[in-house]
Parts: structure tokens; C-alpha cells; sequence
């Protein structure tokens, strides 16, 4: 339970950071700059507890998946919905989309792993 608790901090910061990013105007702005190495400074702390116990794969295409996601709504508020934004939208639910099935792939290929790994503890090749 406590490496989700994790994974959503680093979720959530990634987020801010990347929101800074943009507010930094190319670094230009101090406390932004500052907000943003800070953000991503805790993001990928708290990333690493996380993966202490999540698998590598499934943690990053989380992480990575609902960053993404978290971007959204910040480009919504600041721009509005124009024809470039509603695009955006539609690849970002591709994206996910796609990351989905990323997750559950890695998903049946942990489990075969498993299996596999299991199989070879008891030396055998098939079943039992």
C-alpha cells in the first residue's frame, strides 16, 4: 500500500513540475524554475520508493500514463478548446490508450515470467 501512496506522489509532482516547466518561460523565471527542479527532484524520490516493490514496467507506465494525463486539464484552463487543443486531446487518449495495453502486456509477461521462473525452481520443463 505504501509504494501507491508513492507512485501517486510522484504522479502528482511530475505534474506540477511539468506545469512549472511551462510557467518558467525557458527558465526565465525564478520561482517557477525553482518549483519545477523541485518537483521533479520529489517526483523521482518518490518514484524510487515505489519501485522497491512495483515492477519497473508497471510503475513507469503508470507514472508516466496519468503525468500525461495530469497535463490536460492545465492545458485546457490556459488555453481553452480550440481545434489544436481537441487534437491533442484525442492523442493523449490514444496515448493512453495505448499505455493501457503497454501495462497489460507487461502484466502477462510478468506472470509468465513467474511462471516460467517457477517452473525451473522445481526443474522441470512442462506442468506439475
Amino acid at each position: 500500500m505504501k509504494e501507491w501512496l508513492f507512485l501517486i506522489g510522484a504522479i502528482v509532482l511530475e505534474t506540477f513540475a511539468t506545469t512549472m516547466l511551462k510557467y518558467s518561460e525557458q527558465f526565465t523565471k525564478l520561482l517557477p524554475t525553482i518549483g519545477m527542479l523541485a518537483g521533479y527532484l520529489l517526483s523521482f524520490y518518490c518514484l524510487s520508493h515505489a519501485l522497491r516493490t512495483l515492477p519497473i514496467g508497471i510503475a513507469y507506465a503508470i507514472w508516466s500514463a496519468l503525468s500525461t494525463g495530469g497535463q490536460t486539464p492545465c492545458e485546457h484552463k490556459q488555453g481553452g478548446l480550440g481545434w489544436v487543443s481537441f487534437l491533442t486531446l484525442h492523442r493523449k487518449i490514444l496515448i493512453y490508450r495505448l499505455l493501457f495495453a503497454v501495462v497489460n502486456i507487461l502484466k502477462w509477461c510478468e506472470m509468465l515470467l513467474e511462471h516460467v521462473g517457477m517452473l525451473k525452481k522445481n526443474g522441470r520443463i512442462f506442468g506439475g
